[in-house]
């Protein structure tokens, strides 16, 4: 093959196994003619395969019981999940953009009892976050998800840095204890704030760590 051929391959292949970074350079590293004329050619040529790739997926995935469902729609670029849990109901969409992935994924929950506006809010931050930041397919981050809110449910509380229970890299619940405020971190985004910050305190209270 030649070298657009090449191009367009590595392209796609970007787009399908590293979502995260290919969004990252859409975002932050184009210009504007180069911005419109990358989503118009994405739009046409990659998110109809990537679409169908995920709803095949999402189809042979294995069942998780009838607490938690995953449905596709290719036609209407959504996957709508629905979670149960002793009283507890929900119905989220994820609505895909038609140059999906280089543009953020809506997040909407449609039907829900038990579960407060502050509540959902949070954890819409925290599936945001999740699709944002993850390299994966919208079956995983949904997974994930899942299995942060089974951890709500079991007394488990999020990470005050990222949010989530369950760290998306890492699979670790907060374990690091603040030894002032009590709040507990993933190690891996207390690291981050150490490096980052370039302080040793807790990113809450303030107290020097250790």
């Amino acid at each position: 093959p030649g070298a657009a051929e090449v191009a367009v391959a590595v392209f796609a292949a970007l787009l399908s196994r590293v979502p995260a970074l290919a969004r990252h350079w859409y975002t932050s590293e184009l210009s504007r003619a180069a911005h419109a004329a990358v989503a118009r050619y994405t739009e046409l040529h990659v998110t109809p395969a990537l679409l169908r790739r995920e709803a095949e997926a999402i189809s042979a995935a294995p069942s998780s019981g009838d607490d938690f469902v995953v449905k596709a729609s290719i036609g209407a670029r959504s996957v709508t999940a629905t979670y149960s849990y002793e009283g507890t109901y929900m119905q989220i969409v994820l609505r895909l953009d038609r140059a999906h992935p280089l543009r953020a994924v809506e997040v909407e929950c449609t039907q829900r009892a038990g579960v407060s506006d502050a509540r959902w809010r949070k954890w819409q931050r925290t599936i945001s976050t999740m699709l944002l930041a993850q390299n994966g397919s919208l079956r995983d981050a949904l997974a994930l998800f899942k299995e942060n809110v089974d951890r709500v449910f079991e007394g488990v509380e999020e990470c005050p840095i990222c949010y989530a229970i369950v760290h998306g890299t890492t699979r670790q619940l907060p374990k690091l204890s603040c030894r002032t405020c009590h709040n507990k971190f993933h190690a891996a985004c207390l690291y981050k704030w150490f490096s980052s910050s370039q302080k040793s305190s807790c990113p809450l209270c303030q107290t020097a760590w250790g």
